[in-house]
């Protein structure tokens, strides 16, 4: 039944060697008894690995641990394990820990499929933020756009009754425009590498709220 099991599933006597295995991703299963538990795992990795087989068989606390390593494709591959003791007890009935069962799941699609839910998430955040700001924005925007307006009509009103204005409604006609380029302006965005509101995406908040904005160029 074990051979039917969907992870890896290996016993190692306490030198770490392999004493059964359910399956193997390297080579045939036969070849692999007798090897060390740890002939697929990339040499960078194995001192971990080996502390924590040595910590299970001093303390008898099983382990966990995640390791990456090629597949048979070729294709790195994410592993999520766990070491716990093996218990033997013998004719007098004195238990040993004379060993190690380790259990190894293949969680690379699923960490995939978390790191794209992550990073639609932080999107969503992204989002929201830029609503946020943009309302802050544009709502006090749109009140010193009415009132030049309404200023720009009050002192037209009084060039019509004769009264000199004509440079005091040209600062105002340029403070307007200004007003209202705003959201069409060119806008440099600086961005310092992952955030919250960044790491894994193409983009951070700063260029969605360029866009929210409805910038005319954004320069990034």
């Amino acid at each position: 039944f074990l051979e039917a099991a969907p992870d890896y599933i290996v016993a190692v006597v306490r030198a770490g060697l392999v004493r059964f295995a359910n399956r193997t991703r390297t080579m045939p299963l036969e070849e692999a008894i007798g090897l060390d538990w740890l002939g697929s795992v990339p040499p960078e990795q194995r001192p971990a690995l080996r502390e924590a087989l040595a910590c299970v068989l001093e303390t008898g606390v099983a382990r966990e641990y995640q390791v990456e390593s090629d597949g048979a494709n070729g294709v790195r591959r994410t592993y999520h394990g766990r070491i716990g003791p093996l218990h033997q007890t013998d004719e007098h009935g004195v238990g040993a820990i004379v060993g190690a069962v380790i259990v190894a799941q293949d969680i690379t699609d699923q960490r995939r499929m978390q790191q794209e839910l992550d990073a639609a998430q932080r999107l969503a955040s992204v989002g929201t933020l830029a609503a946020g700001v943009a309302h802050e924005i544009n709502n006090p925007l749109a009140s010193v756009i009415a009132n030049l307006s309404l200023a720009i009509e009050e002192v037209s009103d009084l060039a019509a009754k004769g009264v000199s204005c004509d440079e005091l409604l040209a600062e105002l006609a340029d403070v307007k425009d200004g007003a209202e380029r705003i959201r069409g302006a060119r806008v440099l965005v600086v961005e310092d590498g992952p955030t919250l509101t960044h790491g894994g995406m193409a983009y951070g908040a700063g260029i969605v709220l360029a866009r929210t904005h409805g910038a005319a160029e954004i320069v990034d």
